[in-house]
């Protein structure tokens, strides 16, 4: 874990995402963010690593390993800490009747 107190930035977190369409897992990543942002910010980061890794599927929400929802409106150093394990819950495509 890097601290960089100094420069006023929070810790970074390294989070294990875990990519979830249905009960099937179609992708894992490792997503580096810094702990005073948002929840909101994550699934940004989430989502352009998604493409990155060609990793298909629309984001619905993200929980954690009680499968309790992030709210989008959180710290990330509320609700996670480093080396946790984030759901990234996805359908196919907007039209799912899933969704």
């Amino acid at each position: 874990m890097s601290i960089c107190a100094s420069s006023g930035v929070g810790q970074k977190l390294r989070l294990n995402v875990v990519a979830l369409i249905g009960d099937g897992v179609v992708g894992r990543m490792l997503v580096a963010i810094d702990e005073d942002a948002s929840v909101e910010i994550l699934a940004t980061k989430i989502r352009a690593a998604m493409a990155k890794s060609r990793i298909e599927g629309c984001l619905l929400r993200l929980t954690n390993n009680q499968k309790s929802n992030l709210p989008a409106d959180e710290r990330i150093g509320d609700v996670m800490q480093d080396g946790e394990e984030v759901i990234a819950v996805l359908t196919r495509d907007p039209e799912d009747p899933v969704v």
